[in-house]
């Protein structure tokens, strides 16, 4: 379940921002977070499959984005687009967090790179 909550809020938050800057630009400068969003759709596939060096890759993209979005932020503060960048690191670094220290995060990675799939079953483990 946390690993699917934390793939919804960073799809999200991507797609979100890739509508953003097609509004924003009148279709102009879409290059850069429909490429982002992307490389996310392929990582969490590759999370999906168990592949651990998917998420390092996502903590350390996702860590940069979260410090790059507060740090603009603050530049454009007081206004809209700084509460919707603050609100993008939130979630930017909440999903790090998950994904970098998580024991279930782990788990499921384990079980997917072997081809098992979880059960709520804690005790067949």
């Amino acid at each position: 379940m946390l690993v699917i909550a934390v793939t919804i809020a960073l799809l999200g938050t991507n797609w979100i921002t890739v509508a953003l800057a097609v509004v924003a630009t009148q279709v102009g400068n879409t290059v850069q977070p429909i490429s982002r969003l992307l490389i996310c759709v392929f990582l969490i596939i590759m999370m999906y499959f168990g592949r651990s060096w998917a998420r390092w890759l996502v903590v350390v993209f996702y860590s940069a984005s979260g410090l790059g979005a507060v740090l603009t932020a603050f530049r454009y503060f007081p206004g809209r687009a700084s509460v919707f960048l603050l609100a993008v690191g939130c979630v930017y670094f909440v999903s790090v967090l998950v994904l970098a220290l998580s024991p279930a995060v782990r788990m499921f990675l384990a079980y997917r790179r072997r081809g098992l799939v979880l059960t709520a079953d804690p005790d067949g483990l």
